[in-house]
Protein backbone atom coordinates (compact mmCIF):
# COMPACT_ATOMS: atom_id res chain seq x y z
CA UNK A 1 0.00 0.00 0.00
CA UNK A 2 1.43 3.33 -1.07
CA UNK A 3 1.75 5.95 1.70
CA UNK A 4 0.17 9.35 1.12
CA UNK A 5 2.60 12.20 0.64
CA UNK A 6 2.89 14.52 3.64
CA UNK A 7 1.33 17.97 3.44
CA UNK A 8 4.11 20.56 3.29
CA UNK A 9 2.17 23.71 2.41
CA UNK A 10 1.09 26.16 5.07
CA UNK A 11 -2.54 27.31 5.39
CA UNK A 12 -1.47 30.68 3.97
CA UNK A 13 -0.01 28.98 0.89
CA UNK A 14 -3.22 27.00 0.37
CA UNK A 15 -5.26 30.21 0.56
CA UNK A 16 -2.94 31.94 -1.91
CA UNK A 17 -3.31 28.98 -4.27
CA UNK A 18 -7.08 29.29 -3.97
CA UNK A 19 -6.96 32.93 -5.07
CA UNK A 20 -4.61 32.22 -7.97
CA UNK A 21 -6.63 29.27 -9.31
CA UNK A 22 -9.91 31.16 -8.98
CA UNK A 23 -8.44 34.12 -10.88
CA UNK A 24 -7.52 31.75 -13.73
CA UNK A 25 -11.00 30.24 -13.79
CA UNK A 26 -9.80 26.95 -12.36
CA UNK A 27 -11.06 24.71 -9.57
CA UNK A 28 -10.53 26.16 -6.11
CA UNK A 29 -9.40 24.19 -3.08
CA UNK A 30 -12.24 25.36 -0.87
CA UNK A 31 -11.26 23.39 2.22
CA UNK A 32 -8.18 22.37 4.18
CA UNK A 33 -6.63 19.01 3.28
CA UNK A 34 -8.90 16.17 4.34
CA UNK A 35 -7.25 15.16 7.61
CA UNK A 36 -7.33 18.75 8.87
CA UNK A 37 -10.88 19.26 7.66
CA UNK A 38 -11.96 16.21 9.65
CA UNK A 39 -10.49 17.77 12.78
CA UNK A 40 -12.29 21.07 12.21
CA UNK A 41 -15.58 19.28 11.52
CA UNK A 42 -15.36 17.13 14.64
CA UNK A 43 -18.47 17.82 16.76
CA UNK A 44 -16.26 17.56 19.83
CA UNK A 45 -13.67 20.05 18.57
CA UNK A 46 -13.77 22.19 21.73
CA UNK A 47 -13.38 19.17 24.00
CA UNK A 48 -10.60 17.91 21.73
CA UNK A 49 -8.70 21.15 22.29
CA UNK A 50 -9.35 21.07 26.03
CA UNK A 51 -8.08 17.46 26.26
CA UNK A 52 -4.95 18.55 24.46
CA UNK A 53 -4.38 21.36 26.97
CA UNK A 54 -4.69 18.78 29.77
CA UNK A 55 -1.25 17.58 28.71
CA UNK A 56 0.09 20.75 30.34
CA UNK A 57 -2.67 21.98 32.68
CA UNK A 58 -4.64 19.78 35.06
CA UNK A 59 -8.09 20.94 36.20
CA UNK A 60 -9.31 24.52 35.63
CA UNK A 61 -11.80 23.15 33.08
CA UNK A 62 -14.16 26.13 32.93
CA UNK A 63 -11.51 28.89 33.19
CA UNK A 64 -9.63 27.26 30.28
CA UNK A 65 -12.77 27.29 28.13
CA UNK A 66 -13.50 30.92 28.96
CA UNK A 67 -9.94 32.04 28.21
CA UNK A 68 -9.97 30.06 24.94
CA UNK A 69 -13.23 31.75 23.93
CA UNK A 70 -11.78 35.23 24.46
CA UNK A 71 -8.64 34.29 22.51
CA UNK A 72 -10.79 33.12 19.61
CA UNK A 73 -12.57 36.47 19.38
CA UNK A 74 -9.65 37.41 17.12
CA UNK A 75 -11.42 35.39 14.41
CA UNK A 76 -14.64 37.45 14.51
CA UNK A 77 -14.60 40.11 11.83
CA UNK A 78 -17.72 41.98 12.99
CA UNK A 79 -16.63 42.35 16.61
CA UNK A 80 -17.60 45.31 18.79
CA UNK A 81 -15.09 47.64 20.41
CA UNK A 82 -13.45 46.71 23.70
CA UNK A 83 -15.25 43.38 24.24
CA UNK A 84 -12.32 40.97 23.82
CA UNK A 85 -10.35 41.71 27.00
CA UNK A 86 -10.12 39.32 29.97
CA UNK A 87 -8.22 39.20 33.27
CA UNK A 88 -7.28 35.85 34.82
CA UNK A 89 -7.16 36.87 38.47
CA UNK A 90 -5.52 34.70 41.15
CA UNK A 91 -2.92 35.12 43.85
CA UNK A 92 0.76 34.59 43.07
CA UNK A 93 1.77 30.96 42.69
CA UNK A 94 -1.66 29.74 41.56
CA UNK A 95 -0.46 29.01 38.02
CA UNK A 96 -2.46 31.59 36.07
CA UNK A 97 0.50 32.40 33.80
CA UNK A 98 1.07 28.70 33.16
CA UNK A 99 -2.57 28.26 32.09
CA UNK A 100 -2.38 31.24 29.73
CA UNK A 101 0.91 30.08 28.25
CA UNK A 102 -0.40 26.54 27.70
CA UNK A 103 -3.42 27.83 25.78
CA UNK A 104 -1.29 30.21 23.72
CA UNK A 105 1.01 27.33 22.73
CA UNK A 106 -1.80 26.06 20.48
CA UNK A 107 -1.81 29.32 18.51
CA UNK A 108 0.61 29.92 15.65
CA UNK A 109 3.37 32.45 16.23
CA UNK A 110 2.03 34.83 13.55
CA UNK A 111 -1.27 35.16 15.42
CA UNK A 112 0.01 36.02 18.90
CA UNK A 113 2.24 38.23 21.02
CA UNK A 114 3.30 37.50 24.60
CA UNK A 115 4.72 40.24 26.81
CA UNK A 116 5.95 40.07 30.41
CA UNK A 117 6.09 43.13 32.70
CA UNK A 118 5.20 45.45 29.84
CA UNK A 119 4.53 49.21 29.73
CA UNK A 120 2.13 51.39 27.72
CA UNK A 121 5.04 52.61 25.60
CA UNK A 122 6.04 49.06 24.67
CA UNK A 123 2.45 48.36 23.60
CA UNK A 124 2.48 51.53 21.48
CA UNK A 125 5.48 50.29 19.50
CA UNK A 126 4.39 46.66 19.20
CA UNK A 127 3.09 46.05 15.66
CA UNK A 128 3.31 49.76 14.85
CA UNK A 129 2.72 50.41 11.13
CA UNK A 130 5.25 53.27 11.15
CA UNK A 131 7.92 50.75 12.11
CA UNK A 132 6.58 47.99 9.85
CA UNK A 133 4.06 48.95 7.11
CA UNK A 134 2.70 45.37 7.09
CA UNK A 135 2.16 45.19 10.84
CA UNK A 136 -1.37 44.38 11.97
CA UNK A 137 -3.25 43.12 15.01
CA UNK A 138 -5.97 41.55 12.82
CA UNK A 139 -6.61 37.90 13.78
CA UNK A 140 -4.12 38.18 16.63
CA UNK A 141 -4.24 37.82 20.38
CA UNK A 142 -2.01 39.27 23.07
CA UNK A 143 -1.04 37.76 26.41
CA UNK A 144 0.14 40.17 29.09
CA UNK A 145 1.73 38.42 32.03
CA UNK A 146 1.96 39.69 35.62
CA UNK A 147 0.30 43.06 34.94
CA UNK A 148 0.29 45.63 37.77
CA UNK A 149 -2.67 47.82 38.84
CA UNK A 150 -0.72 50.87 37.58
CA UNK A 151 -0.74 49.53 34.00
CA UNK A 152 -4.35 48.35 34.22
CA UNK A 153 -5.46 51.87 35.18
CA UNK A 154 -3.14 53.73 32.80
CA UNK A 155 -4.94 56.15 30.46
CA UNK A 156 -3.00 54.99 27.39
CA UNK A 157 -3.80 51.38 28.19
CA UNK A 158 -7.46 52.31 28.54
CA UNK A 159 -7.43 53.61 24.97
CA UNK A 160 -5.62 50.48 23.76
CA UNK A 161 -8.25 48.23 25.34
CA UNK A 162 -11.05 50.07 23.53
CA UNK A 163 -9.39 50.44 20.12
CA UNK A 164 -11.45 49.71 17.03
CA UNK A 165 -10.64 46.17 15.81
CA UNK A 166 -11.53 47.04 12.20
CA UNK A 167 -9.65 50.26 11.46
CA UNK A 168 -6.24 51.90 11.70
CA UNK A 169 -5.98 53.54 15.11
CA UNK A 170 -3.73 56.60 15.20
CA UNK A 171 -2.04 58.36 18.09
CA UNK A 172 1.12 60.10 19.21
CA UNK A 173 3.87 59.31 21.69
CA UNK A 174 6.97 61.10 22.93
CA UNK A 175 10.34 59.41 22.47
CA UNK A 176 13.57 61.19 23.50
CA UNK A 177 11.82 64.55 23.43
CA UNK A 178 10.34 63.99 19.96
CA UNK A 179 6.68 63.49 19.10
CA UNK A 180 6.28 60.18 17.29
CA UNK A 181 3.25 59.23 15.21
CA UNK A 182 1.78 55.82 15.95
CA UNK A 183 -0.49 53.83 13.65
CA UNK A 184 -1.86 50.49 14.80
CA UNK A 185 -4.11 48.42 12.56
CA UNK A 186 -6.88 46.64 14.43
CA UNK A 187 -6.75 45.41 18.01
CA UNK A 188 -5.70 42.09 19.52
CA UNK A 189 -7.87 39.95 21.75
CA UNK A 190 -6.19 40.45 25.12
CA UNK A 191 -5.66 37.96 27.94
CA UNK A 192 -4.17 39.46 31.12
CA UNK A 193 -2.89 37.67 34.19
CA UNK A 194 -2.77 39.66 37.42
CA UNK A 195 -2.57 38.93 41.13
CA UNK A 196 -3.89 42.38 42.08
CA UNK A 197 -6.23 44.55 40.01
CA UNK A 198 -7.71 47.47 42.02
CA UNK A 199 -9.47 48.75 38.91
CA UNK A 200 -10.71 52.31 38.70
CA UNK A 201 -14.36 52.81 37.84
CA UNK A 202 -13.75 53.64 34.17
CA UNK A 203 -11.87 50.36 33.67
CA UNK A 204 -14.50 48.10 35.22
CA UNK A 205 -16.55 47.80 32.05
CA UNK A 206 -13.50 47.01 29.92
CA UNK A 207 -12.00 44.21 31.99
CA UNK A 208 -14.11 41.25 33.09
CA UNK A 209 -12.39 38.69 35.30
CA UNK A 210 -12.13 34.94 35.59
CA UNK A 211 -10.90 33.32 38.81
CA UNK A 212 -8.65 30.30 38.99
CA UNK A 213 -9.03 27.50 41.53
CA UNK A 214 -6.97 28.22 44.66
CA UNK A 215 -8.37 25.23 46.58
CA UNK A 216 -6.56 22.31 48.22
CA UNK A 217 -7.88 19.69 45.79
CA UNK A 218 -6.53 21.61 42.80
CA UNK A 219 -3.15 21.89 44.52
CA UNK A 220 -3.09 18.10 45.00
CA UNK A 221 -3.89 17.58 41.30
CA UNK A 222 -1.01 19.87 40.31
CA UNK A 223 1.45 18.10 42.62
CA UNK A 224 0.44 14.69 41.25
CA UNK A 225 0.90 15.90 37.66
CA UNK A 226 4.33 17.35 38.51
CA UNK A 227 5.31 14.04 40.15
CA UNK A 228 4.21 12.01 37.11
CA UNK A 229 6.24 14.25 34.80
CA UNK A 230 9.30 13.89 37.05
CA UNK A 231 8.99 10.09 37.10
CA UNK A 232 8.56 9.73 33.33
CA UNK A 233 11.09 12.40 32.39
CA UNK A 234 9.01 13.09 29.29
CA UNK A 235 7.98 16.47 27.92
CA UNK A 236 4.41 16.34 26.65
CA UNK A 237 3.90 18.02 23.28
CA UNK A 238 0.73 19.05 21.50
CA UNK A 239 -0.62 17.13 18.52
CA UNK A 240 0.92 18.82 15.47
CA UNK A 241 -2.09 17.96 13.26
CA UNK A 242 -4.43 19.83 15.63
CA UNK A 243 -2.17 22.88 15.68
CA UNK A 244 -2.00 22.93 11.88
CA UNK A 245 -5.76 22.44 11.54
CA UNK A 246 -6.43 25.44 13.80
CA UNK A 247 -4.43 27.62 11.42
CA UNK A 248 -7.07 27.06 8.73
CA UNK A 249 -9.67 28.92 10.77
CA UNK A 250 -10.51 32.16 9.00
CA UNK A 251 -11.56 35.56 10.28
CA UNK A 252 -15.30 35.50 9.61
CA UNK A 253 -18.48 37.52 10.08
CA UNK A 254 -21.05 36.00 12.42
CA UNK A 255 -24.80 36.44 12.85
CA UNK A 256 -26.82 35.58 15.96
CA UNK A 257 -30.41 35.06 14.73
CA UNK A 258 -31.72 34.83 18.30
CA UNK A 259 -29.92 37.99 19.54
CA UNK A 260 -33.11 39.92 20.40
CA UNK A 261 -34.13 37.19 22.85
CA UNK A 262 -30.84 37.64 24.71
CA UNK A 263 -31.81 41.08 25.98
CA UNK A 264 -34.09 39.28 28.48
CA UNK A 265 -30.97 37.98 30.22
CA UNK A 266 -30.13 41.58 31.11
CA UNK A 267 -33.58 42.66 32.34
CA UNK A 268 -32.39 43.09 35.94
CA UNK A 269 -29.01 44.58 34.99
CA UNK A 270 -29.97 47.76 33.16
CA UNK A 271 -29.82 50.00 36.24
CA UNK A 272 -26.10 50.36 35.58
CA UNK A 273 -24.75 51.62 32.23
CA UNK A 274 -22.08 48.91 32.36
CA UNK A 275 -24.73 46.64 30.79
CA UNK A 276 -24.17 48.56 27.55
CA UNK A 277 -20.70 47.01 27.38
CA UNK A 278 -21.51 43.69 29.05
CA UNK A 279 -24.22 42.81 26.51
CA UNK A 280 -22.00 43.23 23.43
CA UNK A 281 -19.38 41.13 25.24
CA UNK A 282 -21.94 38.34 25.72
CA UNK A 283 -22.74 38.54 22.01
CA UNK A 284 -19.00 38.42 21.26
CA UNK A 285 -18.65 35.21 23.30
CA UNK A 286 -21.39 33.60 21.20
CA UNK A 287 -19.82 34.87 17.97
CA UNK A 288 -16.43 33.56 19.07
CA UNK A 289 -17.84 30.06 19.53
CA UNK A 290 -19.44 30.15 16.07
CA UNK A 291 -16.21 31.40 14.48
CA UNK A 292 -14.23 28.63 16.18
CA UNK A 293 -16.74 26.05 14.86
CA UNK A 294 -17.02 27.75 11.45
CA UNK A 295 -16.54 24.47 9.55
CA UNK A 296 -19.62 23.08 11.32
CA UNK A 297 -21.98 26.07 11.06
CA UNK A 298 -24.42 27.29 8.46
CA UNK A 299 -23.36 30.18 6.23
CA UNK A 300 -25.92 32.50 4.66
CA UNK A 301 -25.81 34.15 1.25
CA UNK A 302 -24.03 37.18 2.69
CA UNK A 303 -21.16 35.06 3.95
CA UNK A 304 -22.19 35.23 7.62
CA UNK A 305 -21.56 32.20 9.82
CA UNK A 306 -24.78 31.46 11.75
CA UNK A 307 -24.53 30.90 15.52
CA UNK A 308 -26.58 28.10 17.06
CA UNK A 309 -27.61 26.54 20.39
CA UNK A 310 -24.12 25.25 21.22
CA UNK A 311 -22.71 28.75 20.74
CA UNK A 312 -25.35 30.17 23.09
CA UNK A 313 -24.43 27.61 25.75
CA UNK A 314 -20.72 28.36 25.38
CA UNK A 315 -21.36 32.10 25.53
CA UNK A 316 -23.59 31.63 28.58
CA UNK A 317 -20.78 29.76 30.36
CA UNK A 318 -18.43 32.68 29.71
CA UNK A 319 -21.02 35.17 30.98
CA UNK A 320 -21.64 33.20 34.17
CA UNK A 321 -17.96 32.70 34.96
CA UNK A 322 -17.06 36.38 34.44
CA UNK A 323 -20.14 37.90 36.09
CA UNK A 324 -20.74 37.49 39.82
CA UNK A 325 -23.73 39.82 40.16
CA UNK A 326 -26.66 41.33 38.25
CA UNK A 327 -24.93 44.72 38.34
CA UNK A 328 -22.32 43.15 36.02
CA UNK A 329 -19.53 44.99 37.81
CA UNK A 330 -16.41 42.78 37.84
CA UNK A 331 -15.09 41.99 41.31
CA UNK A 332 -11.54 40.75 41.85
CA UNK A 333 -11.07 37.61 43.95
CA UNK A 334 -10.20 39.88 46.95
CA UNK A 335 -13.19 42.20 46.46
CA UNK A 336 -15.47 39.20 46.03
CA UNK A 337 -14.21 37.63 49.26
CA UNK A 338 -14.53 40.93 51.17
CA UNK A 339 -18.10 41.29 49.92
CA UNK A 340 -19.01 37.68 50.82
CA UNK A 341 -17.72 38.12 54.39
CA UNK A 342 -19.45 41.51 54.69
CA UNK A 343 -22.78 39.89 53.79
CA UNK A 344 -22.52 37.59 56.81
CA UNK A 345 -22.31 40.52 59.26
CA UNK A 346 -25.10 42.76 60.50
CA UNK A 347 -22.73 45.73 60.55
CA UNK A 348 -19.02 46.15 61.17
CA UNK A 349 -16.28 48.74 61.56
CA UNK A 350 -12.82 48.60 59.98
CA UNK A 351 -11.02 47.29 63.07
CA UNK A 352 -13.45 44.46 63.71
CA UNK A 353 -13.63 43.56 60.02
CA UNK A 354 -9.85 43.43 59.65
CA UNK A 355 -9.68 41.08 62.65
CA UNK A 356 -12.23 38.70 61.10
CA UNK A 357 -10.56 35.29 60.62
CA UNK A 358 -11.70 34.99 56.99
CA UNK A 359 -10.30 38.43 56.17
CA UNK A 360 -7.04 37.74 57.99
CA UNK A 361 -6.51 34.67 55.79
CA UNK A 362 -6.34 37.01 52.78
CA UNK A 363 -3.09 38.43 54.19
CA UNK A 364 -3.68 42.13 53.52
CA UNK A 365 -3.06 45.19 55.66
CA UNK A 366 -5.82 47.22 57.31
CA UNK A 367 -5.25 50.11 54.88
CA UNK A 368 -5.70 47.78 51.88
CA UNK A 369 -8.88 46.29 53.31
CA UNK A 370 -10.20 49.80 53.89
CA UNK A 371 -9.60 50.60 50.21
CA UNK A 372 -11.52 47.50 49.19
CA UNK A 373 -14.42 48.42 51.47
CA UNK A 374 -14.42 51.91 49.97
CA UNK A 375 -14.48 50.35 46.50
CA UNK A 376 -17.59 48.35 47.45
CA UNK A 377 -19.22 51.50 48.84
CA UNK A 378 -18.36 53.47 45.69
CA UNK A 379 -19.96 50.82 43.49
CA UNK A 380 -23.07 50.47 45.67
CA UNK A 381 -22.28 47.03 47.10
CA UNK A 382 -22.16 48.41 50.65
CA UNK A 383 -23.49 51.17 52.87
CA UNK A 384 -21.20 53.30 55.03
CA UNK A 385 -22.11 55.66 57.86
CA UNK A 386 -20.49 57.20 60.96
CA UNK A 387 -21.40 56.71 64.60
CA UNK A 388 -20.11 58.23 67.83
CA UNK A 389 -18.49 55.63 70.10
CA UNK A 390 -17.86 56.26 73.77
CA UNK A 391 -14.15 56.79 74.51
CA UNK A 392 -13.26 57.57 70.89
CA UNK A 393 -12.93 61.20 69.80
CA UNK A 394 -13.55 60.76 66.08
CA UNK A 395 -16.72 59.19 64.65
CA UNK A 396 -16.30 55.52 63.65
CA UNK A 397 -17.23 54.36 60.14
CA UNK A 398 -19.53 51.35 59.91
CA UNK A 399 -20.22 49.15 56.90
CA UNK A 400 -23.14 46.93 55.92
CA UNK A 401 -23.45 44.94 52.71
CA UNK A 402 -26.24 45.64 50.24
CA UNK A 403 -27.70 42.42 48.92
CA UNK A 404 -27.08 42.28 45.16
CA UNK A 405 -28.71 39.42 43.26
CA UNK A 406 -26.77 36.91 41.21
CA UNK A 407 -27.11 36.83 37.44
CA UNK A 408 -29.29 34.00 36.17
CA UNK A 409 -28.83 32.95 32.57
CA UNK A 410 -31.81 31.04 31.10
CA UNK A 411 -31.42 27.68 29.40
CA UNK A 412 -31.77 27.40 25.62
CA UNK A 413 -35.29 25.96 25.96
CA UNK A 414 -36.35 28.84 28.22
CA UNK A 415 -34.85 31.30 25.76
CA UNK A 416 -36.67 29.81 22.78
CA UNK A 417 -40.03 29.92 24.60
CA UNK A 418 -39.68 33.69 24.81
CA UNK A 419 -38.00 34.18 21.44
CA UNK A 420 -39.66 36.73 19.11
CA UNK A 421 -37.89 35.10 16.14
CA UNK A 422 -40.39 32.38 15.15
CA UNK A 423 -38.44 31.48 12.01
CA UNK A 424 -35.29 30.73 14.00
CA UNK A 425 -37.29 28.75 16.57
CA UNK A 426 -38.40 26.36 13.86
CA UNK A 427 -34.91 26.01 12.43
CA UNK A 428 -33.32 25.47 15.84
CA UNK A 429 -35.87 22.82 16.85
CA UNK A 430 -35.68 20.87 13.59
CA UNK A 431 -31.94 21.23 13.03
CA UNK A 432 -30.14 22.71 16.03
CA UNK A 433 -26.67 21.83 14.81
CA UNK A 434 -27.09 22.63 11.10
CA UNK A 435 -26.40 18.99 10.18
CA UNK A 436 -27.11 19.57 6.47
CA UNK A 437 -24.80 22.55 6.05
CA UNK A 438 -21.14 22.47 5.08
CA UNK A 439 -20.34 25.62 7.05
CA UNK A 440 -17.56 27.96 5.98
CA UNK A 441 -16.34 25.08 3.83
CA UNK A 442 -19.09 26.13 1.41
CA UNK A 443 -17.34 29.42 0.56
CA UNK A 444 -19.85 31.85 2.08
CA UNK A 445 -22.90 29.80 1.13
CA UNK A 446 -22.05 29.20 -2.55
CA UNK A 447 -22.25 25.46 -1.92
CA UNK A 448 -24.72 25.20 0.97
CA UNK A 449 -25.25 21.44 0.94
CA UNK A 450 -23.02 18.89 2.61
CA UNK A 451 -21.32 16.70 0.03
CA UNK A 452 -19.84 13.21 0.05
CA UNK A 453 -16.17 13.76 0.87
CA UNK A 454 -15.09 10.12 0.56
CA UNK A 455 -14.32 9.44 -3.10
CA UNK A 456 -13.27 11.27 -6.24
CA UNK A 457 -16.21 11.37 -8.69
CA UNK A 458 -13.82 10.80 -11.65
CA UNK A 459 -11.44 8.04 -10.56
CA UNK A 460 -12.81 6.76 -7.25
CA UNK A 461 -9.74 7.65 -5.17
CA UNK A 462 -9.91 9.67 -1.96
CA UNK A 463 -11.42 13.09 -2.66
CA UNK A 464 -9.33 16.12 -1.75
CA UNK A 465 -10.95 19.03 -3.58
CA UNK A 466 -14.57 20.16 -3.89
CA UNK A 467 -15.43 21.79 -7.21
CA UNK A 468 -19.03 22.58 -6.34
CA UNK A 469 -20.39 19.47 -8.03
CA UNK A 470 -18.63 16.85 -5.94
CA UNK A 471 -15.28 15.66 -4.61
CA UNK A 472 -12.29 14.94 -6.83
CA UNK A 473 -8.65 14.12 -6.15
CA UNK A 474 -5.82 16.54 -6.94
CA UNK A 475 -4.52 14.71 -10.07
CA UNK A 476 -7.99 14.79 -11.65
CA UNK A 477 -8.27 18.49 -10.78
CA UNK A 478 -4.91 19.21 -12.35
CA UNK A 479 -3.31 20.22 -9.07
CA UNK A 480 0.28 19.17 -8.45
CA UNK A 481 0.98 16.96 -5.45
Amino acid sequence: MQMAKPITKTPEEFQQENHERLAKGGVTIIEPPKKYLEILQDKNLLEKVMREVEKKVVGEDEPKKVMWNFMNMRMVENLGKGVDNLIANAKSGTGKDHVGEALFDLIHQTEKEELIKTTPKVLSYTRNRNEDPNATWNKCCLRLEDVTPDLLNDNSFKVFLSANPNKINSGKSVNKGKVINIEIEGKPSIIITAAETALKKEQLRRLPMIYLDEGKLQTIKILNMQAEEAESGLIKRYDSDLKIALRFLKRVKVKIPFAKSLTKVFDDSTDDVIARTAFPRFLACIKSSAAFHQYQRGVDGGGFVIANEFDFDYGALCLRKTTTNIRMIPLSRVDSKVYEVLKTLDKTNLEDFTNNKEIQRLGYSESWIRKRLDFLVGNDFSERWSERVEGIKKPVNYYKAKLIGELRVPTWKELMKKSPNEEYKEISVNNPFNENNSGINGLSGLFPHKMDVDKCTKCGKDGEINNGAGWICKPCAGVSQ
